[in-house]
């Protein structure tokens, strides 16, 4: 159990170790919606690097992005809103699409990348394609 920690700890922000597990997760629709509204690339506008791309086996894909919640899926998580629902929790509004990076970086200084930033970022990354 220790090592299984130890080994997500890598890959999860500090505040999903050792968390209540009640979490209003995306659903795997959801994670492909925000992924294609940003052409599979980093919604952060001073990143934006590719999130997806060749294996070595071609009959794979490596991924690097992550459907990050703007609002938190769980109650200790940061930007949590305890007046949204559930639904409204896991919903594609409430999500944004990041590489690994930057998803750390949001959920690990949470004064710096605000609600309102990450909102920004989603409607600077998510312009109609003319």
């Amino acid at each position: 159990e220790l090592k299984k920690r130890r080994d997500l700890s890598l890959s999860l922000p500090d505040h999903y170790l050792g968390m209540d597990t009640t979490r209003d997760d995306f659903d795997e629709k959801t994670k492909e919606i925000l992924s294609r509204r940003v052409g599979l690339r980093c919604s952060n506008p001073n990143c934006r690097k590719l999130t997806n791309g060749p294996q070595t086996d071609p009959t794979k894909a490596v991924n690097i992005g992550f459907a990050a919640h703007i609002t938190a899926a769980p109650q200790n998580g940061p930007r949590f809103d305890a007046a949204m629902t559930p639904e409204e929790r896991k919903s594609a509004e409430n999500g944004i699409w990041l590489c690994q990076n930057c998803a750390k970086l949001i959920d690990n200084d949470e004064r710096r990348y605000s609600k309102d930033l990450l909102i920004e970022w989603n409607d600077v990354s998510c312009y109609p394609i003319n």
